[in-house]
């Protein structure tokens, strides 16, 4: 045998060599897929987690902007029906104060005030029950925004709800407060004012 035969018969290792390296690079390609697989599943979940995480700080922030406007609109109208409800009340004791004085109104004058009046009040009620949804309504989405919103955010939040909910109602106050609060919510939202 030739000394060249000789080498390449020695380089050549045993006859399962080859075929047991396919094998083996089949197996080791499939154990890198499967762990770039599970990698990149892995960050697909998060990414999803994430954006599902800011859809919902994002419908709060748009909740409780809403939820703010419904109760100050529903403020501005208990406070109409308030001083409608006083007004027809006023029209009411002057009519039966007249009739007290020998004037006598007739009968369905004061039915149709009395019935006013009773419209007045009860539409006041639904008010006042709908105002306390609201409030209650805020009161459960405060709550899941200070889980979930930075610092100051969150006392953006407790700012704008303190100004609304204020005995002494400042409206200049609460376009500050919510300004202050739309800007904050945006910035934490990755926008720029």
């Amino acid at each position: 045998m030739t000394p060249v035969l000789a080498a390449a018969d020695s380089s050549a290792g045993p006859w399962w060599a080859a075929p047991g390296s396919a094998l083996l690079g089949i197996v080791v390609g499939f154990a890198l897929k499967a762990v770039f697989d599970a990698i990149m599943e892995h960050r697909r979940v998060r990414r999803e987690d994430r954006l599902r995480f800011i859809a919902e700080k994002m419908r709060g922030y748009a909740d409780l902007g809403m939820l703010c406007s419904d109760t100050l609109r529903l403020m501005r109208e208990m406070e109409e029906y308030g001083q409608r409800h006083e007004a027809a009340e006023r029209q009411l004791q002057e009519l039966l104060a007249r009739q007290a004085s020998g004037q006598e109104p007739s009968q369905e004058e004061i039915d149709d005030l009395q019935a006013d009046v009773d419209a007045v009040r009860a539409h006041h009620g639904d008010l006042r029950s709908q105002s306390a949804a609201k409030a209650q309504e805020m009161s459960r989405l405060v709550n899941l925004l200070a889980l979930v919103a930075p610092l100051r955010v969150r006392n953006s939040v407790y700012e704008l709800v303190d100004t609304l909910t204020a005995e002494d109602f400042d409206e200049d106050a609460y376009d500050d407060a919510h300004a202050r609060f739309v800007e904050l919510a945006g910035q934490d939202l990755g926008r720029q004012p």
